[in-house]
């Protein structure tokens, strides 16, 4: 079984390349003008100015999710020894 689950996955990952090489899928795009860039905001207004206050924030909320998911994972990985070793003096 998990030998015929890796080849499909070998042979549909093939596949993709290979349809991934084929020149009809280039002549749709061909068409679009693509000398000038791309702009996801207006060129006379840059959106609001950060500021230190701006930063400030961003910094401790990064620093609490930091904490927190260090703390977590601590935790759960005292859990799991504990776990262990009760069942290793059980046996």
């Amino acid at each position: 079984m998990k030998k015929s689950i890796l080849i499909l996955g070998l042979i549909f990952s093939f596949q993709t390349e290979i349809m991934a090489q084929q020149k009809s899928q280039f002549t749709g795009t061909a068409l679009y003008n693509t000398s000038t860039p791309v702009l996801f905001y207006s060129p006379d207004h840059y959106g609001p100015d950060k500021d230190h206050d701006f930063y400030q924030h961003r910094s401790k909320n990064y620093r609490i999710v930091g904490w927190s998911t260090l703390i977590g994972g601590v935790v759960l990985s005292g859990i799991g020894i504990l776990i262990g070793q009760r069942r290793l003096w059980n046996q």
